[in-house]
């Protein structure tokens, strides 16, 4: 889902969005192709369309490729998470409607609609639980990401990401709790 539908609209999204340097404003085909284009050069988009592919190909990598993903796999975590932690430096909080907005529609909508959608497909058990959890997680670096490469939404998207991973405390304990008594 993040891969294939979210990162390559939120993408188009944000090339839309830029103005063009000279001239006058572009036709809305031409602002949509600028997209695309802008969309497909991103390492974010084709990346993990690659390596989907070599999945689905059953392509596998020579041993020391493989090493070498799996040591940065290994790291990801921890560097993203240290990186969140260095973001807010020099950055002015405030927590505005919006960012609450986003962290209830992230933290408590999403989780929600994601059980509802279970529930009217009519699944249960330990599926319809992770489906449910999965929806509880914090807002990722993905967004916070996307922002600070395109200098676009980058200090709402920190402090929603900071609120959402603060509030998570809070929406993945009630998650766990629900998915235990409920599901």
């Amino acid at each position: 889902m993040t891969s294939l539908i979210m990162t390559p609209v939120s993408l188009v999204s944000l090339h839309g969005s830029a103005k063009p340097a000279l001239g006058p404003a572009p036709s809305e085909i031409g602002v949509i192709g600028f997209s695309m284009l802008g969309t497909v050069k991103q390492p974010l988009m084709w990346l993990p369309v690659l390596g989907a592919a070599c999945v689905l190909l059953a392509l596998h990598p020579p041993a020391l490729l493989a090493g070498m993903a799996n040591e940065i796999a290994q790291a990801a975590g921890g560097v993203a998470l240290f990186t969140l932690g260095l973001m807010p430096f020099g950055q002015t909080f405030k927590l505005s409607r919006e960012v609450l907005a986003n962290v209830a529609v992230k933290n408590v909508l999403q989780p929600a609609l994601l059980l509802a959608a279970g529930l009217a497909l009519g699944l249960s058990g330990t599926l319809l639980q992770e489906i449910f959890l999965i929806g509880v997680l914090p807002s990722g670096m993905l967004v916070r990401a996307l922002a600070h490469s395109n200098k676009a939404y980058e200090s709402e998207a920190l402090l929603t990401s900071m609120a959402s991973m603060l509030f998570s405390s809070v929406s993945i304990s009630a998650g766990i709790a629900i998915a235990r008594g409920v599901l």
